[in-house]
């Protein structure tokens, strides 16, 4: 995970509040490591640990770049479980910034 990110998205954590929006951060962590993430960050938000990558196998962004850990990557989940917006790096560096996904909330 990028902790940069994560640090901004927490940042950001009341405009996505006022958009009555939950943010969710999976990583391929141990649940420990997860745990030390949230810690670093001060992340108030849940970082799910997926050590198996498992749910990163079902969106289909786990070793998409070859490098064995999950392609950054943003989905914007409804209520109703289908994905309404997803955004798939196309590489390590390659991430939306948080008001570009604000804006997709919009």
């Amino acid at each position: 995970m990028c902790q940069k990110q994560l640090v901004e998205l927490q940042y950001s954590l009341d405009k996505f509040k006022k958009e009555n929006t939950s943010l969710l951060a999976i990583s391929k962590d141990t649940f420990e490591q997860a745990q030390l993430v949230k810690l670093i960050t001060q992340a108030e938000y849940m970082i799910l640990p997926d050590p198996e990558a498992n749910v990163l196998k079902d969106y289909g962004v786990f070793d998409l770049l070859g490098d064995g850990v999950a392609a950054p990557s943003v989905f914007i989940i409804n209520p109703d479980m289908t994905i309404d917006w997803s955004y798939i790096a196309k590489d390590i560096r390659d991430r939306p910034t948080t008001d570009e996904i604000l804006e997709k909330i919009n």
